[in-house]
């Protein structure tokens, strides 16, 4: 939970809070660390993972609708800005941070039954 909370950038609370609710809906499941029996393993339920393979799904069209819109240079140029931007994160990210992470879950639709 913790590597978690570090990965998604939140404090550990918010992510306890997100886990919890996740679990609830049945798209992820909570066990102990069989090598810590204080941590616990956060992984997928088979509804977890269908549900995120429909989102790519509708995703990806969504946006192979948008690139028809795009010349091949101006393609080209988005990902050369896109290109920029990951490496303005990259350098963001590795400066050390003196404030602790605090940012509002998303409030996701819930999953249906």
């Amino acid at each position: 939970m913790t590597k978690l909370a570090e990965a998604a950038s939140l404090a550990p609370t918010e992510l306890s809070r997100l886990v919890t609710r996740l679990e609830g809906d049945g798209l992820i499941r909570r066990t102990r660390d069989p090598e810590d029996s204080r941590a616990r393993l956060v992984s997928l339920t088979r509804a977890g993972a269908a549900l995120i393979k429909q989102v790519h799904k509708e995703a990806t069209a969504d946006l192979r609708d948008v690139w028809t819109d795009f010349t091949h240079d101006e393609w080209h140029q988005f990902i050369d800005y896109l290109n920029r931007f990951e490496s303005g994160l990259r350098r963001v990210r590795a400066r050390p941070s003196t404030a602790k992470p605090s940012r509002k879950i998303l409030n996701t639709p819930r999953a249906r039954s």
